[in-house]
C-alpha cells in the first residue's frame, strides 16, 4: 500500500512539472518575463519602502518624533553627559 504524498510534495512536483514544459521555458527566455520577474522580487522593498516614508511624512506633519530620532537624541544626551563629566573632573 503506497502513502499518498503531502501536499506541499506534490505542489512542488506539479510546479517542477510545469516549469520544463516547453511554453514556459520560451516564456523564461523572453527578457521582457525576467524584467517583470526582477520587479516583482523588488516589489515588497518598495513597498516598504514608500510606507516607511509616508509614515515618517505623517509623524513630521503631526509633529511627532521617529525612532531614529529618539535614539539620536540619546546619543547626542549621553555625548553630553560624557563631556560634562570631563568638564566636572
Amino acid at each position: 500500500m503506497s502513502h499518498p504524498k503531502s501536499l506541499p510534495s506534490s505542489l512542488l512536483d506539479g510546479a517542477l512539472r510545469l516549469a520544463t514544459t516547453p511554453s514556459v521555458l520560451r516564456l523564461a527566455a523572453d527578457p521582457r518575463v525576467a524584467r517583470a520577474l526582477v520587479g516583482l522580487a523588488t516589489l515588497g522593498s518598495r513597498v516598504e519602502d514608500t510606507l516607511r516614508d509616508a509614515g515618517r511624512m505623517t509623524l513630521a506633519r503631526l509633529d511627532l518624533v521617529t525612532r531614529s530620532e529618539i535614539v539620536e537624541l540619546e546619543q547626542k544626551l549621553e555625548r553630553l553627559e560624557r563631556q560634562l563629566k570631563e568638564v566636572q573632573s
